[in-house]
């Protein structure tokens, strides 16, 4: 493993604690303080993800035969999800949220006669568990920021170039870190159903299988969320 696949699972070991560590205090507070209306959200949601625009540098073959391509994410994606809540408290609930998008690569391989191109799109998913804290449950704009560790999973991508040149990437699954900001407001005072805003930050890479080609993801999340409380 190298240095930087080292320094994020350290990151998400310490985010776990945290995360092990609140819902540990949450759970010793009064029951009685769950917010009105109901202890659990499900909810769906829309979002866009920009990444970090990360590259990096591939080297294939040897000696004579040695080429270079640089691969690089720096494309927005629709993401789209789906997630449930459960409030311990009036002001802590544990949030699980499962989000799927597809992840547009480039490829740009040196060639004598000029650049090889090509855009492949990736399937991702990602897994994430956290809590939230509401600071102010009893408004009608709900207010709630969190932390969360997640798991994602990033398919295989091939590149075509235009002479027939087929290179594969591998990568494994990456455990992240991450933040969230949102805002639930409700449709009517007392009703179940709420729309929502937020804004997620997720600390991740593609962790290439070969040393030296992993590639900061690092996306930046704006969503819109359906939900409903019972």
């Amino acid at each position: 493993m190298n240095r930087r696949s080292s320094s994020n699972v350290h990151r998400s070991r310490r985010g776990a604690g945290l995360l092990v560590a609140a819902i540990a205090a949450a759970a010793t507070l009064p029951a009685a303080e769950a917010r009105e209306g109901g202890r659990w959200t499900i909810r769906a949601s829309g979002a866009l993800w920009s990444p970090a625009g990360d590259q990096v540098s591939l080297m294939r073959g040897a000696g004579e035969l040695e080429e270079r391509a640089l691969h690089t994410v720096d494309s927005d994606a629709t993401a789209f999800g789906v997630g449930v809540d459960y409030r311990l408290t009036r002001r802590l609930a544990i949030v699980f949220t499962a989000t799927f998008l597809d992840l547009d690569n480039d490829f740009v391989l040196e060639n004598p006669g000029g650049p090889l191109r090509d855009t492949e799109s990736m399937r991702v998913e990602s897994f994430a568990l956290g809590v939230d804290w509401h600071p102010m449950p009893d408004r009608r704009a709900d207010l709630r920021v969190g932390l969360f560790t997640a798991q994602t999973t990033f398919d295989d991508v091939i590149f075509l170039t235009e002479l027939g040149r087929r290179d594969k990437l591998t990568f494994d699954d990456d455990y992240g870190f991450g933040v969230v900001v949102g805002v639930d407001w409700p449709l009517r005072a007392e009703g179940s159903w709420l729309v929502a805003a937020e804004l997620r930050y997720l600390a991740t890479i593609l962790e290439s299988e070969v040393a030296g080609e992993d590639l900061d993801y690092d996306p930046l999340a704006v969503g819109v969320t359906l939900g409903y409380r019972f």
